[in-house]
């Protein structure tokens, strides 16, 4: 492929599953990752967005064990579209459990988006300790690059970049649309917070995700 070395970096919102006796991947060819996940009831809304459906299309998308979605459109002069491979999501559950849960070895790290977002330097300084105590990943200068990820990554300047420049991955408006957490407070109704609570309850309260009290 015209990699030289042992290491790369690859994104992927697959589930760690099978298809047809496939494998998405194998421990023999990971040497680790780190896995982001986010409160099920605001992907329901930014999934929504993105995806230009409804909210109650989104929720039966997320507890779909069967969910698959085709590559970014954007991404159609790589690979043709009739021979592009489904992106297998699965259900929230399911694909976060299939990353956090199974018994490979390779170093792993589990990291919430709502830590990521809200508590960004701390969560910083973690990302490089995982990536140096496993793989001695060094820098100099360090704390200016910390400055510096911290400067670029603000979501108001994510938002502004976009507007100017565009962004890959936008579908149906705005990528970077709101970046907050506890959506779901304000837009979700009763009956669509209790299905998801329902169906994900083990799972959202393992990560720390509590369940609302009604």
């Amino acid at each position: 492929l015209g990699f030289k070395g042992d290491f790369m970096f690859i994104k992927t919102h697959h589930a760690l599953t099978k298809f047809k006796d496939k494998p998405f991947s194998i421990e023999e060819y990971c040497r680790g990752y780190l896995y982001i996940l986010r409160d099920p009831r605001d992907v329901a809304i930014s999934w929504a967005n993105h995806a230009n459906i409804s909210l109650s299309e989104s929720i039966d998308f997320l507890t779909n064990d069967l969910a698959a979605t085709r590559w970014n459109e954007s991404l159609s002069a790589l690979i043709p579209k009739e021979v592009q491979p489904a992106l297998i999501l699965s259900s929230w559950d399911k694909n976060v459990n299939s990353w956090t849960q199974n018994n490979w070895k390779c170093p792993k790290m589990i990291i919430r988006f709502e830590d990521l977002v809200y508590d960004k330097e701390n969560m910083i300084r973690k990302i490089i300790n995982f990536f140096y105590k496993n793989y001695k990943f060094n820098s100099l200068n360090l704390e200016n690059k910390i400055n510096k990820i911290m400067e670029t990554t603000d979501f108001n300047k994510l938002q502004k970049n976009e507007k100017e420049k565009g962004f890959s991955e936008a579908l149906n408006g705005p990528f970077f649309r709101s970046g907050k957490k506890d959506q779901w407070t304000e837009v979700l109704t009763k009956d669509q917070i209790k299905k998801i609570e329902k169906r994900f309850k083990k799972t959202m309260l393992a990560f720390g995700y509590e369940l609302s009290k009604e």
